[in-house]
């Protein structure tokens, strides 16, 4: 089943056929496939990657990670416990800032960029085509050193930034930190994001915004420190409309998904709760395939354990 036919039966099952809603329905559609995959994740999306540390605490990972499952230092050949309230147990490592081999980590978020400003300054962005015309969302925080206490000297801020083409605009305020950065459609080219001159982010032609897993170390390792991360990787996004979602995906789930989150863009919680039930079990069939029949479809590889043939064991008729 092919995007336009997901979007014309989603649009079906809610009640609202529009062709103005489409480019909304496909957003609905991916955020459906991303539910699925971080449920139900297919071989493919497992891979395991190499990340640079930059002596900092923070380590940042690329745009296609969506997850990170375990974490060892290929530099100093150790494995990584992940323990949430680390700060807690370790206070005077973490105080302090102490530097070394990394013990502990844990998962600290999404972030809209890979790398902050090292000092309040302008944000500018380029499109990568010639032939885009697309508005920009920036949000983030602004610093007035004039200002008496720290909640003044820190302030909210965002701002729309109009991109024409490959030219590049510039951010009309100066950002501590960027906080939420997004384009209003899907482009023909990626959107570079840079602060004096570096860039810090992008996002790519056919995405809206680009989520950057990041996660945090107890001790501040060395530059220059490879850490190896077992990962999972984010689905590829539906963005044409002949483009069919991954085999192991149930069209059916990204259909009632999709319709219960058009029902809630417009304020009907109980009909998108009914839909959103119908998702639910649909998901929950594949758990039954799996437990009562070995159905490993969903996994597109069946179980390591099929392979392994015992000949003294073998049933005999």
């Amino acid at each position: 089943m092919d995007v336009a036919t997901l979007i014309s039966q989603a649009q079906q099952v809610a009640g609202r056929v529009d062709s103005a809603f489409q480019e909304r329905t496909l957003r609905f559609l991916n955020e459906a496939v991303e539910k699925w995959a971080l449920a139900r994740p297919w071989n493919g999306l497992r891979k395991t990657v190499d990340v640079v540390c930059d002596g900092t605490r923070y380590l940042v990972f690329p745009d296609f990670v969506r997850s990170v499952r375990l974490l060892t230092d290929l530099t100093n050949k150790k494995y990584l416990d992940y323990i949430e309230n680390w700060d807690r147990q370790a206070t005077h490592e973490y105080l302090s800032a102490s530097t070394g081999a990394v013990a502990w980590w844990r998962e600290e978020g999404i972030v809209p960029v890979y790398s902050q400003p090292a000092t309040p300054s302008y944000v500018t962005v380029a499109g990568a085509s010639a032939s885009d015309v697309f508005t920009v969302h920036l949000a983030g925080t602004g610093l007035d050193t004039a200002a008496s206490g720290t909640a003044g000297e820190v302030f909210f801020q965002e701002e729309l930034i109009t991109v024409n083409g490959t030219t590049t605009a510039t951010s009309t305020r100066i950002y501590k930190d960027i906080l939420s950065v997004g384009k209003d459609r899907l482009t023909e080219g990626d959107l570079s994001i840079a602060v004096a001159g570096t860039q810090v982010g992008r996002v790519a032609a056919n995405r809206w915004y680009t989520p950057y897993r990041r996660v945090e170390l107890l001790r501040i390792p060395s530059a220059g420190t490879t850490l190896r991360a077992g990962v999972l990787c984010a689905p590829p996004q539906l963005h044409e409309t002949g483009q069919v979602p991954h085999p192991s995906i149930n069209p059916q789930y990204l259909i009632w998904y999709a319709a219960g989150v058009i029902h809630k863009a417009q304020n009907e919680t109980d009909q998108a709760a009914v839909c959103f039930r119908q998702a639910a079990e649909l998901l929950a069939q594949r758990d039954y395939q799996e437990q009562a029949f070995s159905d490993r479809d969903w996994t597109s590889a069946p179980d390591p354990n099929y392979w392994d043939y015992d000949a003294a064991s073998a049933w005999q008729p």
